[in-house]
């Protein structure tokens, strides 16, 4: 079982073993030729993946759960703190979560689980989980009610692989890369 999700997560993993040393740190310079850091956190725990699904009733997508296997979050692409990605490590999930679910209220969507956050911007980036556990990535901006928020038609390995390949770039605003 293991084997099969490190098969369809080889792509992205190998990208981020790329560009990180023995220290889990690296630089790759971006879309706009700044040299940036890529800085991951050691694996997580069985148990600490385990506490961290339970905690989202067991929403949390398996593709997410294998990143965690591998590394417990991570900035990729970042630049001083104007820019990068912050991939939530499990501590960092429920925390974030659990912080936006009670500043949006009742206007929180329980189906939403946010997986990055967007250095230097109030956006994140999230899952919008099904009833049958399928998922669609959506980009969070906090300035404005869950509802509106922009869904991308990607899965993770695929939002990885594309960020990763655009260097960087925000390419859920670029209308000339399909998402």
């Amino acid at each position: 079982m293991v084997d099969i999700k490190i098969n369809k997560m080889e792509s992205y993993l190998s990208k981020i073993k790329r560009v990180i040393g023995q220290d889990l740190k690296g630089e790759v310079k971006t879309f706009e030729n700044l040299t940036s850091h890529f800085s991951m956190q050691t694996k997580a725990s069985n148990e600490d993946i385990s506490n961290c699904d339970n905690f989202f009733h067991s929403k949390l997508p398996d593709d997410y759960k294998v990143f965690l296997e591998y590394y417990n979050g991570g900035i990729l692409f970042q630049i001083e703190d104007f820019i990068g990605y912050d991939f939530l490590g499990t501590e960092q999930l429920i925390r974030q979560n659990s912080s936006q679910k009670n500043s949006f209220g009742e206007d929180w969507d329980n189906n939403i689980i946010l997986f990055c956050r967007c250095l230097g911007d109030a956006e994140y980036m999230g899952f919008k989980v099904s009833e049958t556990h399928n998922y669609e990535i959506v980009h969070c901006f906090m300035d404005e009610w869950p509802e509106k928020w922009k869904v991308l038609k990607c899965n993770f390995k695929e939002f990885i692989n594309l960020l990763i390949d655009e260097e960087g770039k925000e390419f859920w605003y670029d209308e000339n890369i399909q998402t």
